[in-house]
């Protein structure tokens, strides 16, 4: 992935897919809905890990504060 977009569109998809799939927990033989929140980020090659770590910690913290969405910084 190489794009902001690109992986905005990976992590669309992979959140619809797990919105809409049943989770089944068979000990009470129940469905339940499962969400995702999706935070992501793009390394541009030079950056710090540590920078890259926080940033990436950032934008999960935005996805999840909105819950079930996807959040790309």
């Amino acid at each position: 992935v190489t794009s902001q977009e690109q992986l905005a569109r990976i992590a669309e998809r992979t959140r619809i897919a797990m919105e809409s799939a049943p989770f089944h927990i068979p000990i009470k033989n129940e469905e339940i809905k499962l969400t995702v929140s999706v935070g992501g980020i793009i390394w541009d090659g030079d950056e710090d890990m540590e920078n890259f770590i926080v940033r990436a910690g950032d934008a999960l913290v935005q996805a999840k504060k909105e819950r079930n969405v996807v959040a790309i910084q």
